[in-house]
């Protein structure tokens, strides 16, 4: 199964967050350190905090794209890939069929759909499929 992004790209991204993790660190050691204007770094810090934000936005969204490729791929339903999306998240099958608005039997069959689909075998066999994609 290829992967339409590479590990590189994680990895940079990765790499970025880290990044301005580590300058609005030294922002703040420099503020101790040398007195600057409070105000001056407040705002750097909010700059920082705000290209963080969308770094972080950036892999939710990178995420997201690939599961969906891999529910593509593996040709699910609509109704499969929420059942699949709860799923991932850990949910219970009773607590799906209660916010799906079906019966708990539908859900089980629709898990059992999708692992046909993906040729998988569990719930943990899907976690770690969509994982293998990341790692």
């Amino acid at each position: 199964m290829g992967c339409p992004i590479g590990r590189a790209s994680v990895l940079a991204l990765a790499v970025l967050v880290l990044a301005l993790l580590l300058a609005t660190t030294l922002l703040e050691v420099k503020l101790r350190l040398t007195g600057r204007n409070e105000e001056d770094l407040r705002s750097q810090c909010g700059a920082l905090t705000s290209q963080l934000a969308r770094a972080e936005g950036q892999r939710h969204s990178f995420v997201r794209e690939g599961i969906q490729v891999d529910f593509g791929e593996w040709n699910l339903s609509h109704a499969e890939r929420d059942v699949a999306w709860f799923m991932l998240r850990g949910l219970p099958m009773k607590e799906i069929a209660g916010l799906r608005g079906t019966s708990e039997r539908t859900v089980r069959q629709q898990a059992q759909a999708i692992y046909r689909k993906a040729g998988l075998e569990s719930r943990s066999d899907l976690a770690g499929r969509v994982l293998e994609r990341f790692i």
